[in-house]
């Protein structure tokens, strides 16, 4: 399935040590189990950031100010749209945080005493550069309790209403009384003027497919970095260009500081870790602090030249993404589908929040996905195969969450692992494309290989290996995605309609699957080479911007892949080893073929291909078939009654 975003043009990622976010210790040994398990105090009424109110629910609730200065955090009275538009811009309105963040309603703050999260003060005051600067204590306390939650809290441990409209309750009564005239001034109060008018919520996905950024590692030395988000949204991570040089992590749950000015990050943890970056242009440094700071623990110091909203109690389903309110986006048992990632030839792909763990997934929407067999939906919708991809555990795999199954609509619905930096290469021209260096490309490649080794071993054939099929992690990590063609040999046979359909995409499909008479015979063979041509195939594309064979229709395509003479573009100039192996890939006879055992051993490796653990295979024998698919029992938000496809 193919997404919008490709991000090759984000440089070579083999010149950036690769890493792999879950695998690694966490090195400041905070349990995730404690920070999940964290809830709001019960029975607590609480406002669009989570503010507790005992009246109405506004996300801003209006501050009030004394002639010293002091600013209260909760009140009553909901800001007009000019009030949010005049408190959320421009430089030297910043906001500082001590816990409490004043909301943006209470104005500049110049100077005075800020409230703390036990009602002491801290004096604030106004630095050369227009920012409000504010010295807090942090003991690491852990008893002492914010409106009813651990002070270490995040919004990973907020736990929302089951109905997804509350957000509209605080603004003219019941969610079916607020009019679309109000619906603009809601959604000014999730937004940044200060960011072109992003949320937070857009602000933290932007963050997990990571940037360039400059480390500071001491007085006078600097070294440029990769540095992103965790999948897990608990850690912020960064590799260099040298292998084994400066890979590291830092626990946000720890997070003591942070603060950005101009282009400049700093954080500090409480066991005095430092971590000191800086980015290229201050919009983007300010896009970091905005999207961390509802990631840090609420007790700790933020020090910026913008405004922030009150992130006491952020709920990011409760926020806007892409300039529309979450809660009116349409929702799906436990997922709220935010948008569009990509459309493929069967179904779509939307990005969806998690209102449990609150993390990030991609949703294939696949309707009628017995339709194009020939056979009932029911049947299509196998719980064998559904179970077996659940199971399956690689590095460089896009890994199958849950699988869900919608009767009124006759869809299957798949959840899978979010890919933040989207397909590597979109092969929807046949030719034209930017193509990638060799170096960056055999990296790539190097992932592709270990991931589909993983499925051979498992007798699991792919049968729709292209660009477009590759996904790229934050880490820049490559995994294999879309299995949705793929044969499982050890299922045993399927049934007869299945078998004979012509599966994956023609410009990348191997002469033994082509629909001609022309192709080779193949017999009772188990269809592994057919990947290796796959895989030779999208190689040729993403280093010469071309497929191997051009056609002007499909039968055509069929026929020039087993016919014609294998050809090399003279530009771009690329090495011999690259041709040899391109060439024993791409060979007609798949008993002739190079094995995928042969690609790996190839001298075009500089080196050795090897998985860096080994990976217990499926246990075919004990798969969870009960679990394996839930059905689609919960619909909610403002479009509930319209269709998810």
């Amino acid at each position: 399935m193919a997404t919008e975003r490709s991000d090759s043009d984000l440089g070579s990622d083999s010149d950036w040590m690769p890493g792999h976010d879950e695998d690694e210790h966490d090195d400041e040994g905070v349990g995730r189990v404690a920070l999940l398990n964290m809830s709001v105090r019960a029975g607590s009424s609480t406002n669009e950031y989570g503010a507790d109110v005992t009246s109405s629910s506004n996300p801003y609730p209006r501050a009030k100010s004394n002639k010293t200065g002091v600013f209260q955090a909760f009140g009553s009275g909901a800001p007009s749209a000019a009030d949010v538009a005049n408190a959320n811009g421009g430089d030297g309105g910043g906001q500082v945080s001590s816990g409490v963040l004043s909301p943006p309603s209470a104005g500049k703050l110049y100077g005075g005493n800020v409230p703390l999260d036990g009602g002491s003060t801290a004096q604030g005051t106004l630095g050369a550069r227009g920012q409000s600067a504010v010295a807090s204590s942090f003991d690491g306390r852990t008893d002492d309790l914010q409106e009813g939650r651990n002070s270490g809290d995040s919004w990973l441990s907020v736990v929302s209403e089951k109905n997804n409209n509350f957000i509209l309750s605080g603004f003219g009564g019941e969610s079916q009384d607020i009019t679309e005239a109000k619906l603009p001034e809601i959604l000014a109060m999730t937004q940044l003027k200060a960011l072109n008018n992003r949320s937070i919520l857009d602000c933290v996905i932007e963050l997990l497919k990571g940037t360039r950024a400059t480390k500071k590692k001491s007085f006078r030395r600097t070294g440029e970095r990769w540095i992103w988000l965790g999948q897990d949204l608990l850690n912020l991570i960064w590799k260099s260009k040298k292998k084994g040089e400066d890979y590291g992590k830092l626990n946000l749950a720890k997070v003591k500081n942070m603060r950005g000015i101009d282009k400049e990050l700093v954080l500090e943890t409480s066991s005095g870790k430092k971590l000191d970056l800086c980015f290229n242009t201050q919009e983007e440094l300010r896009l970091w602090v905005a999207g961390l700071s509802c990631l840090v623990p609420k007790r700790s110091s933020i020090v910026c030249d913008f405004s922030l909203p009150d992130r006491t109690h952020y709920d990011p389903c409760r926020d806007s993404f892409q300039s529309k309110l979450v809660c009116m986006r349409k929702q799906v048992n436990n997922f709220i589908l935010l948008g569009t990632l990509g459309k493929g030839t069967y179904g779509k792909v939307k990005l969806a929040i998690s209102k449990e763990d609150k993390r990030f997934y991609a949703i294939k929407i696949t309707p009628r996905p017995g339709s194009r067999f020939g056979i009932s939906s029911t049947d299509a919708v196998n719980a064998k195969e559904c179970a077996v991809l659940r199971a399956l555990r690689h590095p460089n795999l896009v890994r199958h969450r849950e699988f869900l199954y919608d009767p009124v609509e006759d869809a299957l619905l798949t959840v899978l692992e979010y890919m933040p930096r989207g397909v590597v290469m979109n092969s929807a021209s046949l030719e034209g494309a930017k193509p990638l260096s060799e170096d960056g490309l055999r990296e790539l490649v190097r992932d592709i290989v270990l991931g589909l080794e993983y499925l051979h071993q498992n007798r699991i054939v792919h049968r729709d290996i292209k660009p477009d099929n590759l996904l790229r992690g934050g880490d820049g990590t490559v995994r294999l995605s879309d299995l949705g063609e793929a044969r499982m040999y050890a299922l045993g046979d399927l049934p007869r309609n299945r078998r004979t359909e012509v599966p994956g995409t023609p410009a990348f499909m191997a002469p033994e699957l082509c629909m001609t008479s022309s192709a080779p015979s193949i017999g009772s063979q188990e269809l592994y080479p057919a990947d290796v041509w796959s895989l030779g195939a999208t190689i040729y594309y993403m280093v010469f911007g071309r497929v191997p064979f051009l056609a002007k229709s499909v039968f055509e395509m069929y026929e020039q892949i087993c016919t014609a003479k294998l050809k090399f573009p003279s530009t771009p100039k690329v090495s011999k080893k690259l041709t040899q192996l391109l060439e024993a890939m791409l060979t007609k006879d798949p008993k002739k073929r190079a094995s995928l055992l042969e690609v790996k051993s190839h001298g075009w490796f500089t080196d050795k291909v090897e998985q860096k653990h080994e990976l217990p295979l499926v246990n075919y024998a004990a798969l969870d078939l009960e679990s394996a698919i839930t059905q689609v029992v919960t619909r909610g938000g403002r479009d509930s009654s319209s269709q998810i496809t």
